[in-house]
């Protein structure tokens, strides 16, 4: 092996280094914060929660919620820890009386993430239970008596609770080529060449909930991902990576976690993979809008048209009864 193949072949090798050593970084940053809690409440019959709440510090939103209800007693001993819960959950979840859909879209949709973050990043535990509790006993409207406990995690950490939840596996940039070719090729292989984390960027006014979009409509998301290879991949995709347009091409309504799975196209061999709550309204790219507003106006014309035409007929019909009742007379 000559010199300068030796040099090439270490350069590779610290490249290759680099790129685990920061990916290893992103996975051991505690992104997540996990919330652990169980309450009961009535005087008469005592009824039993437990909840878990997973919130995502870096895009500020809930990245899972379980929650249970019901008058067994065994709700109340599940272990707080976060590597013992699962088990145990899991057996209760089998059955459907401890399901508590509605409960759980009313906690979604009135907790303040932004808030509980920022008590959470403050320390301010007492608040933070309350904030918590004050959320319970509006829905349930009772008092309620709470147990809860908080934790940091990292991605490796979630992957290994909640396996559900964790990313695609990292996919070598140097591996994948944007031409046809690769494309074909690649997609023989894997169905998908890449397939970033995204969230969708929401537009409380103007926004579409994910119900009235159709495959092929496009959508504004921001990349998420934490590996290195998606900050190579976002600048290949346009000026502002920050927020880009992508094409649906699958949407599946996952009913134990009562949100969708969707999967948007950036281009040929590159895909986005977000999350949806049912009553998210995303921000539509303006081609979708502009389409609407002219399906809008050509509805509006025809009926115009209708209106002309109606009015003529009745307009003829009273010129020629006057004629009828002039000749009669």
């Amino acid at each position: 092996m000559t010199t300068e193949e030796m040099k090439s072949t270490l350069e590779g090798r610290e490249e290759e280094q680099l790129e685990v050593d920061l990916q290893s970084s992103n996975n051991s940053k505690d992104n997540y914060l996990i919330i652990l809690a169980k309450f009961s409440y009535g005087s008469r019959i005592k009824n039993y929660g437990f909840l878990n709440i997973v919130v995502d510090f870096e895009v500020q939103a809930l990245t899972k919620v379980i929650l249970l209800l019901g008058s067994n007693k065994d709700i109340w001993d599940i272990n707080l820890n976060p590597n013992l819960f699962r088990g145990e959950i899991d057996e209760l979840n089998d059955d459907s009386n401890y399901r508590a859909d509605d409960f759980k879209s009313k906690l979604k949709e009135s907790l303040d993430i932004q808030n509980l973050i920022e008590l959470s990043t403050l320390e301010q535990t007492e608040e933070l239970n309350g904030l918590v509790k004050e959320n319970i006993e509006d829905i349930i409207q009772e008092q309620i008596n709470l147990k809860m406990t908080t934790t940091y995690i990292n991605q490796e950490e979630l992957n290994n609770i909640y396996p559900e939840l964790k990313v695609v596996e990292e996919v070598d940039l140097n591996d994948v080529e944007l031409g046809e070719e690769s494309s074909n090729t690649s997609k023989e292989k894997l169905n998908l060449d890449i397939e970033l984390k995204c969230t969708p960027v929401i537009s409380a006014v103007k926004g579409k909930k994910i119900d009235d979009l159709d495959l092929g409509d496009e959508i504004f998301v921001k990349i998420t991902d934490q590996r290195e290879v998606s900050n190579s991949i976002a600048d290949l995709l346009g000026d502002n990576p920050k927020e880009l347009t992508g094409k649906i091409v699958e949407v599946n309504f996952n009913q134990e976690l009562d949100r969708y799975n969707v999967l948007v196209q950036f281009k040929p061999n590159i895909y986005g993979n977000l999350v949806v709550e049912p009553e998210l309204k995303i921000k539509a790219n303006k081609v979708i809008e502009n389409s609407l507003n002219t399906k809008d106006n050509n509805q509006e014309i025809k009926f115009d048209k209708d209106l002309m035409i109606i009015s003529a007929i009745v307009l003829t019909i009273i010129i020629l009864l006057s004629v009828i009742i002039g000749v009669s007379f």
